[in-house]
C-alpha cells in the first residue's frame, strides 16, 4: 500500500468514527405488564419528562420507552428519583402481581422477556419517545 492509500483509509476511518459519535443513541427500556386485568388498574409511569401525561401500561401490554437521556427520572410521591442507564443499551423488565395492587418489577434477559410476552399473548407494543421536547407515542 502506498502512502496516499494509507492516508485515505485513515481519513475514512476517522470520518466514520466522528459520524458515529454524533449519531444520537437512544436507550431502550422494555416493560411487559403480566398482571391479571381483573381488579388491578393499569400501571402508571410518571417521569420528569412527562409529568402531566403519565404512561399507562395495561395488562398483557408491552411498552418500549426510548430516551436520549442518560437517566430516567421517575416521579415518586412528586419527588424525582433518577435511575441511571447506559446510553445506547437495551433493558428488559417484567412487571407482575399476585392479585393485589402491589407490583413487582424484575429485570430479565431479552430471551426471557420476549418468551414471557409470547406465552402471555401480549396484545400490542406501544412505543414512547421521552425527550426534553415532549412525549411522542406510536403503536405496533
Amino acid at each position: 500500500m502506498d502512502q496516499w492509500t494509507k492516508v485515505g483509509l485513515f481519513t475514512l476511518v476517522l470520518l466514520a468514527q466522528v459520524g458515529f459519535a454524533q449519531t444520537p443513541t437512544h436507550t431502550k427500556i422494555y416493560l411487559f405488564n403480566i398482571t391479571s386485568g381483573g381488579l388491578i388498574k393499569p400501571i402508571t409511569l410518571r417521569t420528569s419528562l412527562n409529568p402531566d401525561n403519565p404512561i399507562r401500561i395495561k395488562s398483557r401490554e408491552c411498552v418500549l420507552l426510548e430516551t436520549d437521556e442518560d437517566s430516567l427520572g421517575l416521579l415518586v410521591n412528586d419527588q424525582v428519583e433518577s435511575f441511571p442507564f447506559e446510553r445506547g443499551q437495551t433493558y428488559y423488565y417484567v412487571v407482575s402481581s399476585d392479585y393485589m395492587p402491589i407490583f413487582t418489577v424484575n429485570e430479565v434477559s431479552r430471551r426471557v422477556f420476549w418468551l414471557t410476552a409470547q406465552v402471555n399473548n401480549s396484545q400490542k407494543i406501544t412505543s414512547y419517545l421521552l425527550a426534553k421536547k415532549g412525549l411522542s407515542t406510536s403503536t405496533r
